[in-house]
């Protein structure tokens, strides 16, 4: 096989047709018009804002980058999040190939099995169109793993580009410091120690500045997002295993024919590569453990699966090689698998729920935004749950009542560990305080009733609601309650 047929193959292959199934499964997601909240203001020259409150409801720091850089240039930006994600697919297709290759899987063509797996992981494709960062993310840690595995760790460590890989992780999702962390223990030794903490000074100072910077300006070292959501100790390790067996479910045949390999090794005696294999493996396993102790996510799908997703399709085909199968074998079961994981995914009907009900209340919050933007004066103030896609559309002040955009309820208010992991935050007392002139109850539409919210439950048990707003129904579109005041 030439050098760059591997490539081509990604390049108008695996790649358009990871595309076409993510366009297949698309819903839109809230969160991403969260991150568009906040680069549509900076663009006009409000800051890094919530509609002009100082929060920093986002979780990447590299993903509003971008979308800045690149909205800058008057792209508009709901394509510009979906474009990004798109692009970030096809990296993480690339960086996936580097991984099987630096895990010695060969020939070349065989190296190919584990994107064409992740091609045809719904996971996958679902969050490679929907402009959210956790696609480029999966992409930064798998070509950083490669490298570690392929590269000498001197020349590795000394150098300056791989510190800036691993910082760009960390920007991109806050939890690349875990994964940095186990890439250091990987390599832990009395002589490697030295380039350990050489590259860790370089990381520390790439990171320095931009943390320094966004303590002065938001107050706080984490995201308020963190503080909206963590707290609970092991109280959401419940819903975490929730979480990875739902999602899990749809890779069973991923370890059942890991199983059978790990038997058939036993059988023909083959011993275990655990230099190649071991060590991604344990990212795997911290991972997920990881994942499970802080309460997984409220999402379509198992988008936190996505970074360990390379490891193992490369650990599965490198296991498969080990044990001896010849590379048609190797061929005929990935596509076998292949299949398995596509049609695990499409045929989910919690999958398809949830991915429905973000299909059906898109259009209803995008209508309540430009309601709100046609209909109110620029400083009406709108308290509700669905803190992204209203917003946005709206571009009116805004309380967001589970604390990721608000920092009072984020740092200061009550919580619920019962309910689902990023909703258990709220203060209705303190919202009521704040005199939103519109009220809008509810997770998905628009709701004449609370919804199981701490935010919505105590301000309708408050008289002081029931005195001063009215219920208002907006035609075509949804009850809300709007201050007497206001009208």
């Amino acid at each position: 096989m030439r050098k760059n047929t591997p490539v081509l193959v990604i390049v108008f292959l695996l790649f358009p047709a990871a595309l076409l199934y993510g366009w297949h499964v698309y819903a839109p997601s809230d969160d991403t018009y969260i991150f568009l909240v906040y680069v549509r203001n900076f663009l006009d020259g409000n800051g890094l804002t919530y509609n002009g409150t100082v929060v920093e409801g986002f979780t990447s720091v590299f993903w509003v980058f971008l979308l800045t850089v690149f909205g800058a240039l008057g792209i508009r930006l709901p394509e510009l999040a979906a474009g990004l994600s798109m692009v970030s697919g096809l990296l993480a297709l690339l960086a996936t190939y580097h991984l099987a290759v630096s895990m010695d899987i060969q020939p070349g063509w065989l190296a190919l099995m584990p994107p064409f797996l992740l091609a045809l992981t719904g996971d996958f494709a679902f969050y490679s169109v929907v402009g959210l960062e956790e696609v480029l993310f999966t992409a930064l840690v798998t070509f950083n793993l490669a490298l570690l595995l392929s590269k000498p760790i001197e020349s590795l460590f000394r150098s300056n580009y791989y510190p800036a890989l691993l910082a760009v992780m960390i920007l991109t999702r806050p939890e690349g410091a875990l994964i940095c962390a186990l890439f250091f223990l990987i390599v832990l030794r009395r002589q490697t120690f030295p380039l350990i903490l050489q590259c860790g000074i370089k990381l520390s100072l790439f990171l320095l500045p931009i943390l320094v910077a966004k303590w002065a300006y938001y107050g706080y070292w984490l995201p308020n997002t963190w503080y909206a959501k963590a707290g609970a100790g092991l109280a959401n390790a419940g819903q975490g295993s929730i979480y990875v067996l739902f999602n899990g479910s749809r890779y069973i045949s991923v370890m059942v024919v890991m199983a059978a390999l790990v038997i058939l090794m036993g059988f023909r005696r083959q011993p275990l590569p655990k230099q190649v294999i071991l060590p991604p493996a344990l990212i795997v396993v911290i991972w997920l453990s990881y994942i499970t102790l802080q309460g997984g996510d409220n999402m379509v799908g198992g988008r936190f699966l996505l970074p360990i997703l390379p490891i193992v399709y490369s650990i599965l085909i490198r296991a498969a090689q080990q044990a001896r199968l010849r590379q048609t074998a190797i061929a005929a079961t990935s596509f076998v698998l292949g299949l398995f994981l596509l049609l695990a995914y499409i045929t989910s009907p919690g999958i398809q729920a949830q991915a429905n009900s973000w299909r059906e209340v898109f259009e209803t919050r995008k209508k309540a935004g430009l309601y709100l933007r046609e209909h109110y004066p620029p400083d009406t103030l709108v308290a509700l749950n669905q803190a992204g896609i209203i917003p946005y559309y709206s571009q009116l002040p805004t309380i967001d009542m589970l604390g990721l955009n608000d920092v009072h309820i984020a740092h200061y208010g009550k919580r619920d560990y019962t309910l689902w992991y990023a909703h258990q935050a709220g203060d209705g007392e303190y919202v009521l305080s704040r005199k939103p002139d519109i009220i809008i109850f509810g997770g998905r539409g628009l709701n004449a009733q609370p919804g199981e919210f701490i935010s919505d439950k105590e301000i309708w048990a408050s008289q002081q609601f029931h005195n001063e707003y009215v219920l208002t129904e907006w035609e075509g579109i949804g009850p809300v309650y709007v201050r007497k005041e206001s009208q």
